[in-house]
């Protein structure tokens, strides 16, 4: 089994789907991290959030030998799946940051005005 480049020899089935296991538990804590980050830059433009985000969640490389392929496939779809709602999560946080900052601005110029 190659993930990312890294080789990790297996003998059998439950070693591979040990090793697919270990990848996709690093990719829900990538997408849990993606996603705290996100919310902590409250700050930055949307474009910039989405594009450390995308970047960060890039699904892994994963080569299998034909018997693997089917577990494989599984573990790259629930991957892609997580990415997927951690990406939606974070640009929907972003578009609330943003829209909280106008408001904010609108309130600054309010008080101004009186």
């Amino acid at each position: 089994v190659e993930v990312d480049g890294e080789v990790f020899d297996v003998s059998s089935a439950e070693e591979a789907e040990e090793v697919l296991e270990r990848v996709a538990k690093k990719a829900e804590e990538t997408a849990a991290l993606a996603v705290e980050r996100a919310s902590k830059a409250k700050r930055r433009p949307i474009r910039k959030v989405m594009h450390d985000a995308t970047k960060a969640l890039q699904v892994p490389e994963i080569s299998v030998p034909p018997d693997f392929r089917d577990l494989a496939n599984q573990i790259i779809g629930r991957i892609q799946s997580q990415y997927k709602s951690a990406l939606s999560s974070i640009e929907i946080s972003a578009q609330i940051a943003k829209r909280e900052r106008e408001i904010e601005e609108d309130d600054e110029e309010v008080m101004m005005l009186l």
